[in-house]
């Protein structure tokens, strides 16, 4: 195996060399994310930097970077690649009305590459910018809102170290599909493997036929009945895939707790999916969800989730496939949980607020954009909740395909408070849970909207 490591800290400024001591004191990486098989990216925040680093299956060119709205067009792309024991990067843009995809350089270069290597497989990128460059007319803010990530790679690099027009081999060809990221999430995904007493249950589909195009999107349901389980708590739970080739094909995963006696279901069952199974069978408290992107989650140290097969008697599985192009698969993915019998001090709990889409929800013709408003009140809240409130640490928001933005408001003593949590990008296809960086009190009298 051949290794090329720069360590490019000599011909920078203090700021990096800064920043590269700040990185080597810190013991992991915040977030880790596979986009697909062939491209790993990591990154952590500091102050107001943000540091990823690209691992990518390729000995060509590597790119990462954001879309203002979910396409290529008007992106702000970082371009990188190592040619004969150099490194090249360029800080570029696609035109918004590019007939080629080409990515085209920035006046103002504002990505800094702080290392790369490349081995037998890899070319291995290390690179930080701003959350905000100041760049409005090429680069896009990192806000806290749900980010488009665009990425891309390709077998062969450019000549003579440039980008210049038709130097990139088919640009979008390597275009990859675009994702959806939290990144500035905290982190807060440290696995709970050294306290004592903790069991793994996984719950994963069985050897589930893969559609083939051009067949619809297949929602498939499994259920897994619970046995012998007594005041647990769930601490952690993560996705769990068969292989990485029928994860590709897996958009999102929810795992919801049942609370009837499910008589006639003498071992595990499964079947393609209704909202009238989940309505049979009381199926409607999500414990966990994942979708591309999502890197599992774990519930703060004092906290569990309840856990008891005296009052849940199973937990529904659904997977959302997208059709396979070539060769059929099978898959048996779902989700691994970590649960305790040593329980924590605190009981979480879920608390969903909204509408539910029915004939009356309607929009009506000629609007371009529509607000729809839903109450949890202070009557409901207080029948609802103990008397001496609870803490909100995390929000899941969802939507259907035509919501955009969503604001979650307390509401005391008539008073709008500052929102909980809001999102002016968001994607029904993303179901990460957003995690506080101090946990919210709510009283018994607050509103909720």
């Amino acid at each position: 195996m051949r290794t090329i490591e720069m360590n490019v800290n000599s011909g920078l400024g203090g700021s990096e060399a800064k920043m590269n001591k700040i990185f080597r004191m810190m013991k992991a990486w915040d977030h880790v994310v596979d986009l697909d098989q062939n491209y790993q990216l990591l990154w952590t925040v500091k102050d107001t930097d943000i540091i990823f680093e690209a691992r990518v299956r390729t000995h060509g060119y590597v790119g990462f970077g954001f879309s203002r709205d979910g396409t290529i067009y008007g992106a702000d792309v970082f371009i990188g690649w190592i040619d004969d024991a150099h490194t090249f990067y360029h800080d570029c843009h696609i035109k918004t009305h590019s007939a080629t995809g080409e990515p085209v350089p920035d006046q103002s270069q504002d990505y800094v590459l702080l290392k790369s290597s490349e081995n037998a497989t890899h070319t291995i990128l290390r690179f930080r910018r701003k959350l905000d460059t100041c760049d409005e007319k090429f680069d896009v803010p990192i806000t806290n809102d749900t980010m488009n990530i665009i990425y891309l790679y390709h077998p062969e690099k450019p000549k003579r170290g440039q980008i210049k027009k038709g130097s990139l081999s088919d640009p979008v060809m390597a275009m990859q599909p675009v994702k959806s990221l939290l990144l500035l999430q905290r982190s807060q995904q440290s696995r709970s493997s050294k306290e004592a007493g903790i069991s793994t249950l996984e719950v994963r589909n069985k050897n589930v036929r893969i559609p083939l195009t051009p067949s619809k999107m297949l929602k498939w349901c499994r259920i897994h009945r619970l046995r012998n389980i007594t005041e647990n708590h769930i601490i952690r739970y993560e996705p769990v895939f068969s292989s990485p080739e029928s994860q590709k094909f897996i958009t999102s995963m929810k795992l919801y707790e049942c609370r009837t006696s499910a008589i006639n279901l003498q071992s595990d069952d499964d079947e393609e999916c209704n909202e009238g199974i989940k309505g049979a069978r009381k199926c409607f408290t999500v414990v966990a969800t994942w979708s591309r992107g999502s890197e599992g989650f774990t519930f703060p140290k004092d906290v569990g989730y309840l856990l008891d097969s005296n009052s849940i008697d199973s937990l529904l599985l659904e997977v959302h496939y997208q059709p396979i192009y070539k060769k059929q698969l099978d898959d048996s993915s779902g989700f691994r949980i970590y649960h305790t019998r040593n329980r924590r001090k605190y009981d979480a709990g879920s608390l969903q607020i909204g509408i539910e889409p029915n004939f009356l929800h309607i929009i009506a013709p000629g609007f371009k954009r529509v607000i729809s408003v839903g109450h949890c009140t202070s009557n409901c809240t207080q029948k609802a909740l103990p008397a001496e409130g609870i803490n909100i640490f995390g929000v899941n928001m969802q939507t259907h395909s035509l919501g955009r933005k969503m604001k979650i408001s307390l509401v005391r003593n008539g008073e709008e408070l500052a929102p909980i949590a809001q999102e002016s990008n968001l994607n029904a296809d993303y179901l990460e849970n957003r995690i506080f960086n101090r946990e919210i009190r709510r009283s018994t009298d607050d509103k909720k909207s």
